[in-house]
């Protein structure tokens, strides 16, 4: 319902100040030198390319968007999201023939079935977990039954703030037994799940007809 709806919407105070987090110049600096290395993603992109060989594909979380560079035309188009306007400015300096827009995972403008594939680096962990279900269901509803994904997450069981250089940032864990039935409910079939050395959980999945 529409009440329901706007509650959903409304970002809590934990929320915010990850936002603020990611608006910072300085974050901004440190994430544009940790993620712009040729290594950073390109194995989990190999992945994906070999059953997403080509399509328009979703960035969701985009950050400075330095997977980017692997959606090239001809094989893809891209687009890329993300709710800082501070990393979009970097990501649209860096890829100025590029689509990037200022939107929340949460609350995606696009039609139904518009994107043959996504991809979505260690963003999702900062939606709360009472949220996480109903932006399964956004990444579904934009995306062709049959398309694949990748979802970069993180392996725990609890919703913490965790600080870095003077802010702080929500980060949300998930067992590796509970995110795969999140996601199979929500119509989003795991191919395969990696746990990383440094916690992360690497899911390929597929859009369930």
């Amino acid at each position: 319902n529409a009440k329901g709806r706007i509650m959903f919407l409304e970002l809590s105070d934990e929320e915010r100040e990850t936002q603020d987090t990611y608006n910072n110049p300085h974050i901004v600096s440190i994430n544009e030198q940790a993620n712009w290395n040729d290594d950073y993603g390109f194995d989990e992109f190999m992945r994906f390319r070999q059953l997403q060989p080509r399509g328009l594909i979703l960035d969701l979380g985009c950050g400075t968007a330095p997977h980017a560079r692997f959606f090239a035309p001809p094989s893809y188009e891209y687009v890329g999201i993300d709710a800082s306007c501070a990393m979009l400015q970097k990501a649209r300096e860096y890829n100025p023939d590029l689509m990037f827009l200022r939107m929340r995972i949460e609350m995606l403008a696009f039609q139904d079935q518009q994107f043959d594939g996504f991809w979505s680096f260690a963003a999702l962990p900062h939606i709360p977990r009472n949220k996480i279900e109903a932006v399964f269901q956004e990444i579904v509803r934009v995306t062709k039954p049959g398309a694949i994904g990748c979802l970069l997450m993180v392996e725990g069981e609890d919703t913490r703030m965790v600080e870095a250089e003077g802010t702080r940032a929500l980060v949300t864990g998930y067992h590796t037994d509970e995110c795969s039935q999140l996601l199979k409910k929500n119509k989003l079939a795991v191919l395969t799940c990696e746990v990383g050395l440094c916690g992360e959980l690497l899911y390929v999945v597929q859009i369930s007809a």
